[in-house]
């Protein structure tokens, strides 16, 4: 046996250096050049930290020719909906509603559920690759030109406002807006960055402001709508009463004490928004807990996660390649933004049940940090009727 395994592995060896020398035999001298890589599904690129500013998208301009069933995954899920819908209300097709951050997790599965109720969907993203790329995939799959894109990144102010200013020339009316987009950990480089012109910490920035600035922009199109909401994804782990008057994370800095600080800032300004402007069943304002999930932002900011923390979002198993995304069991997004129990009151917040913090609770901390934001954004709300206002607030209007 060892005499054949040797006699093997020189004929192994024979055949290895007859491969070699026939290559150098039909080399022309030419340096060897691998083949290019497949490019991305449909040929869009999709470098992650491409910036091409702030692009409208239509949907209808990328509708292919239809070959295959449309995608309905959730008929029984479309027909609670329907039954979720206030009848003195607009139905279900003739509602608009903004998702941001909906190229991947919780807001691209919230945005295939509305298409596939019938409304209208704007989805947001930061990358035209991948916002193509869905934008392209639930058009076809729904056989629907109910959807567009819309192109920008909410770490600059600048293009926030040029969002804004282009979603209210295409859609007058905006009925929701799902306020899901957000970041960690610096961007998921584990480092401290700074953002609208070095005025904010990064994740501040993204998570916290820039929903604030987006909603103020757009509260002509939602005072239009006559039945609208406005949504914030919030996440129970807020905390940081302490550090209110560090914004910018310069007297301490890790990434999840970020990303807690900021929901924790956002809560308290969507609170104020209900206290100012909540009109229910005109105009409402909710935060609620979209459950946890196998996302790239869970992955960066769990405590328990293993490996480096900025090789954490590199796999994605939600992202894996497929015609479109695996159906979860995590609605909560998705009833945020039909069901109209939340049209019918307003001011349902995650920090009246489940919040530790007492700032939420705090006028004048309430207050300060929505005039801090304020003179951050530049951000130009509406006036409040001092009549309709609580006793607190009409006080000091």
């Amino acid at each position: 046996m060892v005499k054949v395994a040797r006699g093997l592995r020189r004929c192994g060896y024979s055949l290895a250096a007859l491969g070699v020398l026939g290559a150098l035999l039909r080399w022309d001298g030419t340096a060897y050049v691998p083949p290019a890589k497949p490019p991305p599904f449909g040929g869009f690129e999709e470098p992650e930290d491409a910036r091409t500013g702030v692009l409208w998208i239509p949907g209808y301009e990328l509708r292919k020719p239809y070959v295959g069933p449309g995608w309905r995954r959730g008929p029984s899920l479309t027909e609670e909906a329907k039954r979720r819908i206030d009848p003195d209300m607009p139905s279900l097709e003739d509602r608009v509603f903004l998702v941001t951050g909906a190229t991947k997790g919780h807001g691209l599965e919230t945005a295939a559920r509305l298409l596939d109720a019938g409304a209208t969907v704007i989805l947001h993203g930061k990358i035209e690759g991948r916002l193509r790329k869905w934008l392209c995939l639930l058009s076809d799959a729904f056989e629907t030109t109910k959807i567009d894109a819309v192109l920008g990144d909410l770490e600059e102010s600048e293009e926030v406002e040029a969002l804004a200013g282009i979603i209210a020339e295409k859609h007058p009316k905006i009925h929701g807006i799902l306020h899901n987009a957000a970041t960690i950990d610096g961007k998921f480089t584990g480092k401290r960055r700074f953002s609208w012109n070095y005025k904010m910490e990064n994740t501040m920035a993204v998570n916290a402001i820039a929903p604030f600035q987006l909603t103020s922009l757009l509260m002509p199109q939602l005072q239009a709508a006559g039945n609208a909401r406005v949504m914030f994804s919030m996440s129970p782990t807020m905390s940081g009463d302490e550090h209110l008057d560090d914004l910018k994370c310069e007297r301490y800095w890790t990434g999840l004490h970020a990303y807690r600080l900021s929901k924790l800032c956002l809560e308290m300004v969507a609170k104020e928004m209900h206290l100012r402007y909540g009109n229910a069943p005109s105009l409402t304002f909710h935060s609620f807990d979209p459950g946890s999930a196998n996302t790239k932002l869970m992955r960066q900011g769990s405590p328990s996660a293993t490996g480096k923390k900025s090789a954490r979002n590199r796999v994605n198993p939600v992202d894996l390649p497929s015609y479109l995304p695996t159906p979860r069991s995590r609605k909560a997004s998705f009833w945020a933004m039909v069901d109209d129990e939340y049209q019918r009151k307003s001011g349902t917040f995650v920090s009246d049940t489940r919040g530790k913090s007492k700032a939420v609770h705090d006028p004048e901390a309430r207050k300060k940090i929505w005039e801090e934001f304020t003179e951050l954004s530049g951000a130009q709300w509406p006036e409040t009727q001092s009549a309709s206002l609580p006793k607190a607030l009409a006080v000091d209007a």
